[in-house]
């Protein structure tokens, strides 16, 4: 029942989109409604918060450089996101370095809240022990769908970890009534899609690389009539709930002995609530025929969550060799 109720809920918010006088008010909002309201629900942006910074590249023993961000809006709203960011450079006197990005978001579609999609990159390099590795993983849904390690080295142009493009969540068509040869339905789906990619140097040293990854939720919804052979429809098309691109610049790098250099730049590139509706139809014989009646690019902002330049100081560490890396 409640998935019922839920479908209801979106085939009269759809509906409602064309009937509510103030429809034009769509790049505004959400783009839905209830059909017996005037007005629509105003969304708010969800770039709140600024991000908090952690530079303690003096330390004695584990210099670092850490930074996160996080914003949410919705507060009951239909449609809503949720995101963290989290970006680090970390060494050790122990000869050992790591760069961590992350990203993690929530939605909110029809109503409901979701875990949608984690992307965590990092990478681990031990000079003493002369290994060097990096990591990707991806979650969907709360499900582990790609995972990805390489050995270092010197990545010469953009290498792609792991992609996935992915459904979350869908209805199909989902019948509401059936009077004779007339059938009214609805539709509603969540989809998510994710990639990370590295360049540059990591190897038994260290770290200078530059850390890459995007993610992105799409919903859509829709109320359809079926008559004949023949159909027609409204659609809440490639609603963007979160569309996300995120950069870490990081370097942790030693000279064995005595020194280590420790910065990281990272932004936030964020894109909520872009789409459109579109009206359709599909006759026999006839072919088929869209036509938006409304469109909006949704809210976009830059942000820079840590802009800390490389430093270098005397830094006691075990001593190691390094060979010349392998170019990727």
């Amino acid at each position: 029942m409640k998935h019922q109720a839920t479908l209801l809920a979106v085939a009269s918010a759809v509906a409602g989109t064309l009937l509510a006088p103030h429809s034009k008010a769509v790049t505004y909002t959400d783009a839905l409604t209830s059909p017996n309201s005037n007005d629509m629900n105003v969304m708010r942006s969800a770039l709140t918060g600024s991000p908090q910074v952690s530079d303690q590249r003096n330390d004695p023993v584990t210099p670092y450089i850490a930074a996160g961000s996080q914003g949410n809006w919705g507060n009951g709203a239909r449609f809503a996101a949720a995101y963290q960011t989290m970006a680090q450079s970390i060494a050790n006197n122990a000869g050992v370095s790591e760069a961590y990005l992350a990203f993690d978001s929530q939605v909110t579609a029809f109503n409901e809240a979701k875990d949608v999609v984690l992307a965590t990159m990092y990478d681990i390099t031990d000079g003493p022990n002369h290994s060097a590795n990096v990591y990707a993983q991806l979650y969907v849904g709360g499900n582990q769908v790609r995972s990805a390690s390489r050995g270092g080295g010197v990545f010469n142009i953009p290498t792609g970890l792991t992609s996935v493009n992915q459904g979350i969540w869908t209805t199909g068509e989902y019948p509401i009534f059936t009077l004779g040869p007339v059938a009214l339905y609805v539709t509603a789906a969540l989809s998510g899609t994710a990639s990370q990619v590295v360049q540059g140097r990591i190897w038994h040293d260290g770290t200078k690389a530059t850390f890459t990854q995007s993610a992105a939720v799409t919903a859509t919804a829709g109320v359809g009539v079926k008559a004949l052979g023949a159909s027609a429809g409204i659609k809440l098309q490639n609603l963007r709930l979160i569309q996300a691109g995120q950069t870490l610049n990081a370097t942790a790098q030693f000279i064995p002995c005595n020194t280590v250099t420790v910065g990281e730049s990272a932004s936030l590139f964020l894109q909520e609530l872009g789409g459109s509706i579109v009206a359709w139809a599909s006759v026999p014989f006839a072919g088929s025929y869209e036509s938006t009646i409304a469109s909006w690019p949704g809210l976009t902002q830059t942000s820079t969550i840590v802009n800390a330049p490389p430093t270098t100081r005397a830094f006691s560490t075990p001593c190691f060799s390094v060979s010349t890396p392998p170019s990727i």
